[in-house]
């Protein structure tokens, strides 16, 4: 049980320390990771398009402070983005990078922010962190991947009925 108290007082000091970073992480991401997609070659010269992902990022990104990055209580905000990049015909590998892309320049961002004394825990709290949001992570993919997946049956269905 106790535990659990450090990974949520973690959870607290990490999500204070994002709120007011958001916005340079999420950017920082879009421009450094995101443009690599096929999704984003793509769509690139639709302006709205860019600013609909990094919207989406924001929102998902902020709910998942509000819960302490719990994953079950996000389910279903995952799955509805994952049949919305289905029927945007975005490919699997696109969201896979899209997703752990955007945790490993997470964890990179507190990484140099702990290294130059602006997050203030220690290396094992950090440590533990990263444990705990590469399951967040994991487990949103999963969701994701599964709302994917079922917007593609449910026209396959449709398809064939």
């Amino acid at each position: 049980m106790g535990g659990d108290l450090m990974i949520e007082s973690t959870y607290q000091v990490i999500a204070n320390f994002i709120e007011p970073h958001k916005n340079e992480i999420i950017e920082g991401w879009y421009q450094k990771e995101y443009i690599l997609t096929k999704e984003y070659q793509l769509r690139s010269r639709y302006t709205e398009f860019g600013k609909n992902i990094k919207d989406q990022v924001h929102y998902m990104f902020q709910q998942a402070i509000e819960t302490n990055f719990n994953a079950a209580s996000l389910q279903k905000l995952h799955y509805q983005f994952g049949e919305d990049r289905a029927a945007l015909s975005t490919s699997l590998e696109d969201m896979r990078k899209m997703i752990f892309s955007y945790e490993e320049y997470l964890l990179r961002y507190l990484q140099q922010a702990k290294e130059i004394n602006l997050l203030t825990i220690s290396y094992q709290k950090l440590f533990d962190f990263s444990i705990a949001i590469h399951s967040f992570f994991t487990l949103s993919f999963e969701a994701i991947l599964s709302g994917y997946m079922n917007f593609f049956i449910s026209n396959i269905r449709d398809a064939f009925c």
